[in-house]
């Protein structure tokens, strides 16, 4: 089979604003929490544009805007490969920007080396889900252009550790995929291709970002949204409680590398568990110097912290049919998850099935998984980190760390 360049992978940017454009008329009818409250803000027309760490572009990020203020992201697929178009829908703000990503990084650039001088900038995902600014520049007597990537948050370069358990380092989310797999992948997002051709020339309505989307309009569509067969579930306040809001406090990483403690804190205080970070990185042996938290330390750190009440396992990732079906048995019995992509943690607290809709399907809507994750670092614990549903079709998701009561 000939083998496909990365310029036949790269999707335009037409089709993915009428893909974020699609997206958000349907807000209303999907039953995801927060996503109401995105319905009235406004689509970008023009995507930030993330590239992979391999210089490739994959993401195509659409801000959602209210007065002025970003409000959410529909993350859309910038790379044939990943398969499905839609990545994630965000409804909190980014808690960063470019402009201060550059600024940052540019300081921390010239704190090390006072006379280079930076060439060109772009942003990165250097660890799905985390955003960096790659910064190519040249050194005073160097013929040679050198690069470094800084975290679009903290400010700080980011490691080039290959260590499975470091959680401030890059890789290539693209050179991740299987070869085996790119092949299909590719044909499902050339389905979805088509048949959002379809729907543009059928109901253009749909596709006009000014236009208010309104039940009947998308009643007109053979493959509208209806509700029949749509399962979900959200963690809710603990100890469970009928018709209680959904539980857990939403916290950021007050360090760069500290996206296990965070995660933990999270989970423990739903149980009843309340530790700052510094004390579950203590527990965990986290550090700087290793890049984080490692397995060992996470395991035991849980366990010491929580006196041994809460046991931590992990599914045995067999199938991704089964790690999904492992989400919504957790989350329908009120226990939040710890999910792991490479080289970062975050927290699953609720999930969305709808498998009847073919469009959904093709979009990568018809599994998304809840995710409070702890990135982007904020010194104030409150203030960073992301809420999103993210795509089950094109997640990284490793495993899932289940925890119980012993």
């Amino acid at each position: 089979m000939a083998k496909v360049s990365a310029s036949q992978n790269t999707v335009e940017l037409s089709f993915t604003h009428s893909v974020a454009t699609l997206v958000k008329h349907h807000f209303p009818a999907l039953p995801s929490r927060g996503l109401d409250h995105l319905a009235d803000a406004t689509l970008v027309s023009q995507p930030l544009t993330l590239f992979d760490v391999n210089g490739q572009p994959l993401f195509h990020d659409y801000a959602l805007s209210r007065e002025g203020s970003v409000v959410g992201t529909i993350r859309t697929a910038a790379n044939r490969s990943l398969g499905s178009p839609v990545i994630s829908i965000t409804h909190t703000a980014p808690g960063w920007t470019p402009e201060r990503a550059l600024r940052l990084a540019t300081e921390s650039l010239h704190a090390k080396e006072a006379k280079s001088i930076i060439q060109d900038w772009q942003l990165v995902v250097y660890a799905y889900p985390k955003v960096g600014i790659r910064l190519h520049f040249k050194l005073p007597g160097k013929k040679q252009a050198q690069s470094q990537i800084f975290d679009v948050a903290s400010g700080d370069a980011v490691a080039s550790s290959r260590e499975p358990d470091h959680q401030f380092t890059q890789y290539s989310l693209l050179d991740s995929l299987k070869p085996s797999e790119i092949a299909a992948r590719r044909k499902l997002f050339a389905k979805a291709e088509a048949h959002i051709q379809q729907l543009k020339a059928a109901e253009p309505a749909l596709f006009v970002p000014s236009q208010p989307t309104t039940q009947a309009v998308l009643a007109k569509v053979s493959v509208s949204v209806i509700q029949l067969g749509i399962r979900q579930g959200l963690v809710l306040l603990s100890p469970y409680c009928p018709n209680s809001p959904i539980g857990l406090t939403h916290y950021s990483q007050i360090t760069n590398y500290f996206c296990v403690p965070a995660s933990a804190q999270m989970l423990m205080e739903h149980y009843g568990w309340n530790y700052t970070q510094n004390q579950i990185a203590t527990a965990m042996g986290t550090s700087a110097a290793q890049g984080g938290t490692n397995g060992t330390g996470l395991t035991s750190g849980f366990a010491s912290l929580t006196h041994n009440s809460l046991p931590l396992s992990f599914d045995n990732g067999g199938t991704r049919d089964q790690q999904f079906q492992d989400a919504i048995n957790e989350i329908s019995a009120n226990r939040p998850l710890f999910t792991q992509v490479p080289h970062h943690y975050r927290v699953c607290v609720g999930y969305s099935e709808n498998l009847l809709e073919v469009l959904f399907l093709e979009l990568g809507l018809s599994q998304m998984l809840y995710i409070y994750d702890p990135w982007p670092w904020n010194t104030d614990l409150c203030q960073g980190g992301a809420i999103y549903w993210e795509s089950w079709a094109t997640s990284p998701v490793m495993w899932f760390g289940i925890v119980r009561h012993a």
